[in-house]
């Protein structure tokens, strides 16, 4: 359910880690989720191996009000020198997050010697368990990471167009890779939920807005060969949709079936 694993945030920083930036914009509402974020995690002690904070916690609580406010971002116009704001905000969000995806996964460490063949299956079960356990939790924060790619890809995709080919490091492209595969997971997921009865309908709705008003920003990041699951899969979904959803399916099919490539597509694989 994670849209960008923090490894792929700390490779797209690096995109914006280059001289002559201007001073970042002043985000407030950047600046108190990052602040909440980082009581939470304090408090989560290491993921896996510490049980996470009960979403009834006043800490947790505050992380999920943060999250679902659209005012977060605030409505200035953003540029290159805010990536690595929006990228640690985001790169927050996945870590409150991943505590409660991978609670109890420390039980599973005596399989790990076994080879994948026998822990993969556990540890798919332990995963899926803990999301619909936790959803009230994962839900909101990962419909806050579609937000975060709706604010950052484009500055990155600008960012990265100015960059001399020189400066396009492995590192750097690789960070994009992974960007594009975890919001097309991200899209994939939103779409597949509408019709998982585990997930509550409230969070159903929750992750399927975020994914539509992101869908743009989304699509345009990525290679036209990678928009073709996410179209699928939302085709699929549209097949038996909700009349509720239908709406929000199709704009999410519109942006990924667009055969335009602009904008951060253009810059290749």
């Amino acid at each position: 359910m994670h849209n960008l694993r923090a490894g792929a945030f700390a490779c797209l920083v690096s995109f914006a880690c280059a001289t002559g930036l201007a001073q970042a914009t002043d985000l407030p509402g950047v600046d108190a989720f990052i602040q909440a974020a980082d009581v939470v995690s304090a408090a989560q002690g290491t993921p896996g191996v510490d049980p996470p904070l009960p979403e009834s916690d006043p800490r947790v609580r505050k992380v999920l009000a943060l999250a679902t406010d659209q005012a977060v971002f605030g409505k200035a116009r953003l540029g290159a020198e805010d990536i690595p704001k929006l990228l640690d905000v985001c790169s927050k969000a996945v870590k409150v997050s991943v505590a409660y995806s991978m609670a109890g996964l420390v039980s599973l460490k005596p399989l790990f010697a076994q080879g994948p063949a026998v822990y993969q299956p556990r540890y798919v079960e332990l995963a899926t368990r803990n999301a619909q356990t936790y959803q009230n939790v994962i839900v909101p924060l990962t419909a806050f990471g579609a937000y975060c790619n709706g604010r950052s890809l484009p500055l990155l995709t600008d960012f990265a167009q100015h960059l001399p080919a020189s400066e396009r490091t492995p590192v750097r492209m690789d960070g994009m890779r992974q960007a594009r595969k975890g919001a097309a997971n991200m899209i994939v997921a939103a779409v597949v939920m509408t019709d998982d009865p585990s997930v509550s309908a409230a969070n159903r709705r929750l992750m399927l807005v975020a994914a539509a008003d992101n869908a743009a920003a989304i699509a345009t990041f990525m290679t036209v060969a990678g928009r073709a699951p996410v179209l699928e899969a939302t085709r699929r979904a549209l097949e038996h949709s909700a009349p509720e959803n239908r709406p929000l399916l199709e704009t999410i099919a519109k942006s990924f079936a667009d055969p335009s490539c602009t904008g951060g597509c253009a810059l290749g694989e």
